[in-house]
């Protein structure tokens, strides 16, 4: 059976190089947009990685250098984004269980159970948020950090380097997309979040390794494997916000700046990634 990546590691940089050898020649998780007077790059990220997971490759390291201003999906401000989530994810709601059906409560709990998680001490909490904590914890214990992310790595050299540093979205633009989630789709998230976290180590590093590969098709097929239970999720979280993303992208290439445009992986892949949509668009798009 095909191992499945993890959702939140393609998606949230908010909890949450690329080379292989396919017939002699290097490919990266990286794509080159020539707009008229300029160059738009498109990168794909994974939103947690292990410090050996660094240096870059060099053909990345180049665009960086290169771009004069740097996108990301959001920029992460000091402090992080704990207190936005806590808003979104409890101010309101009625706690954990009263948002599940019983079948949905059950069932989370003896996924909780056979893996020692303490679901009590996020009852408070709305699913999805449950879901992220509970997928940042396993992440950490794995060993893989959201502030080793690419996004983080790349915005924090940018603001060093003075960088101009973008954003597609807000931090609260984001988490909204999980609090707008329908009650059965969010216990559809907590659920195979649970289902995700054992074994997640093993899943992560064959992720890692894929993407390092820069297998495209290898990373389509886990993205696609992953959200194929859950067709609701992979509208919201990755076509729908693709479409938003798609006319912010073009007006780059409208510019006279270079620019780096980082995202996670699954909004590049499959004929709902951006590389796609940017072709059907008339768009030149070439994988480095």
């Amino acid at each position: 059976m095909p191992r499945r990546a993890p959702l939140l590691a393609w998606l949230l940089p908010l909890f949450l190089v690329v080379a292989t050898a396919a017939q002699g020649v290097e490919r990266h998780f990286l794509w080159q947009v020539p707009g008229e007077r300029n160059t738009v790059h498109l990168l794909g990220s994974i939103h947690a990685l292990r410090s050996g997971d660094y240096p870059v490759a060099p053909v990345i390291d180049r665009a960086f250098r290169e771009a004069e201003a740097v996108v990301l999906e959001i920029r992460i401000p000091q402090g992080g984004t704990g207190a936005t989530a806590a808003q979104l994810g409890n101010a309101r709601g009625p706690g954990l269980k009263a948002q599940l059906t019983e079948a949905q409560y059950r069932q989370a709990r003896g996924l909780a159970e056979a893996q020692g998680i303490d679901l009590e001490a996020l009852s408070g909490l709305d699913p999805w948020l449950a879901g992220l904590v509970i997928t940042q914890g396993a992440m950490r214990r794995a060993g893989y950090d959201p502030g080793q992310g690419l996004d983080a790595h790349f915005q924090q050299r940018a603001e060093a380097a003075g960088k101009p540093v973008l954003s597609l979205e807000t931090p609260r633009d984001q988490l909204r997309l999980f609090d707008q989630l329908p009650r059965e789709m969010q216990g559809e998230f907590l659920l195979r979040t649970l289902k995700e976290t054992a074994g997640l180590e093993a899943e992560l590093d064959a992720l890692v390794a894929a993407w390092k590969g820069g297998d495209v098709a290898a990373v389509r097929r886990l993205v696609l494997d992953q959200f194929k239970p859950h067709p609701g999720l992979y509208e919201r979280l990755v076509v729908r916000r693709n479409r938003n993303w798609l006319p912010q992208i073009e007006s780059f290439l409208d510019d006279r700046r270079d620019y780096l445009v980082i995202v996670g992986a699954a909004h590049l892949v499959g004929d709902q990634g951006l590389v796609e949509m940017l072709r059907r668009r008339g768009h030149t798009v070439t994988q480095q």
